[in-house]
């Protein structure tokens, strides 16, 4: 694992041999390891350099070429310079190493861009002091940055959805933005994202964004998942959308379309062993580890469940009120219900779409208390059980669209998924902030 990533801008081959094998002794003498060192021949090399890679240090010739092997330039190292003020992603240190005099070039215009210059003598290393202590100091603040980063929110609210047209879109016509939200670029474009903030109560702003994965599953979920845990940090994380609502003779809660499931539990239904030792319909042994929302959510929800019954009811009533419910129960062809009611249990996961009376049926037999088919939640809980440093209080809240019945009722989605959001808001507004 590399600790300290090095760039050193030089044309000049033996003096980038010297500076380096003087480098590697420093660091070999202070126990300093895991350093790379890279080296840039020109401006225009160490452009592309800095735009494929993170520097923490850059060691900055006051003459350089323009172009690898051209005529050393004094402009070209103040371009460069230029080049790392208006970078978004800056190195904790640029130094200049130069064996011209403060004749050579102009102090002044160093001096504006805020650059330390040491004088580079072959002859004489105590240039290469300057530079251990500089090593030492972003070293430490690089320690120190990363335990705060992994011990400290950066970000109230996260919502993650998988998909993109019947989840994400109706969750953000759902959410009141205080001003034009923003996408976070860090994400890439394979993640559609908005980040801005929100007023949860008189005298309660929070910062939310909402990101969607744009595909299902619990392997891309758990990797997405582990990975915004790690760059945005937040207090609050919610996996929002829709999923199927089991209603058999044997579930604990009969789910209708439109009813919303809030997952005390999950598990991944098809995680065991299949085996003929024993002969039986099922060959299958569940070996599946449940997974849990974090302790303070898990242990205040059945009492936020039952003392905030009539904000729930209030709020779901509202998005009810946006929707067409005739047209959706039409479509489905079944019974929905009209005024929504919040459930609490274990939700199922897997890697299939479940989309068959028997294969329903099956999953039952392994899980008698489940009230809930998808394929992400687990991935999300387990995500949060594997967090380096401070996780976030993480729950999945998931709208009833289908019951696993031969049809997917895509009329229902949208409205599934906008009943999620209004519940995940809910529990926000029962928080301490």
């Amino acid at each position: 694992m590399i600790s300290l990533h090095v760039l050193i801008v030089e044309d000049v081959k033996s003096k980038y041999d010297i500076v380096r094998r003087g480098l590697l002794k420093k660091f070999k003498a202070e126990s300093i390891k895991d350093v790379k060192i890279t080296r840039a021949e020109s401006y225009t090399d160490a452009i592309l350099k800095c735009n494929s890679s993170y520097f923490d240090v850059i060691i900055l010739d006051l003459k350089i070429p323009f172009v690898d092997k051209g005529m050393p330039e004094f402009s070209a190292s103040v371009q460069f310079l230029k080049f790392i003020e208006g970078s978004r992603y800056k190195p904790f240190k640029t130094v200049g190493l130069s064996s011209f005099s403060k004749d050579d070039y102009d102090a002044e215009a160093i001096s504006k861009l805020r650059l330390e210059v040491w004088k580079y003598d072959p002859l004489d290393f105590s240039w290469l002091d300057q530079i251990l202590l500089t090593f030492k100091t972003v070293s430490a603040g690089k320690d120190s940055l990363l335990h705060f980063q992994q011990n400290n929110y950066e970000l109230d609210v996260l919502i993650v959805t998988a998909r993109y047209a019947n989840e994400y879109v109706p969750v953000m016509k759902e959410i009141q933005w205080i001003s034009s939200p923003e996408v976070d670029v860090r994400l890439g474009e394979n993640l559609k994202n908005q980040f801005g903030q929100i007023r949860l109560k008189k005298g309660t702003t929070v910062s939310v964004g909402i990101v969607c994965i744009q595909t299902m599953g619990l392997s891309v979920s758990a990797a997405v998942a582990g990975f915004l845990i790690s760059l945005l940090r937040p207090r609050y994380l919610f996996m929002l959308g829709m999923c199927c609502g089991l209603k058999d003779d044997r579930c604990p809660s009969k789910l209708l379309i439109g009813d919303v499931l809030v997952a005390t539990e999950t598990a991944c239904w098809d995680e065991g062993k299949y085996s003929e030792e024993v002969k039986r319909s099922d060959p299958f042994y569940v070996k599946a580890r449940p997974r849990v929302p974090s302790d303070n959510l898990r242990k205040s929800l059945s009492g936020f469940l039952e003392t905030n019954e009539e904000n729930l009811q209030t709020a779901l009533a509202e998005v009810c009120g946006r929707f067409k419910l005739s047209e959706i129960e039409k479509s489905c062809g079944e019974e929905i219900t009209k005024a929504p009611n919040v459930h609490a249990g274990l939700m199922l996961s897997g890697s299939s779409v479940v989309d068959s009376v028997s294969q329903v049926a099956l999953v039952r037999e392994r899980f008698s208390s489940a009230i809930g088919l998808e394929m992400e939640a687990h991935a999300i809980y387990s995500a949060v059980d594997s967090t380096v440093g401070i996780a976030p209080n993480a729950l999945v809240i998931k709208g009833v669209a289908d019951h696993g019945q031969g049809k997917k009722n895509k009329a229902a989605q949208p409205w599934a998924a906008a009943l999620s959001y209004a519940v995940a808001l809910e529990v926000l507004r029962a928080q301490t902030w």
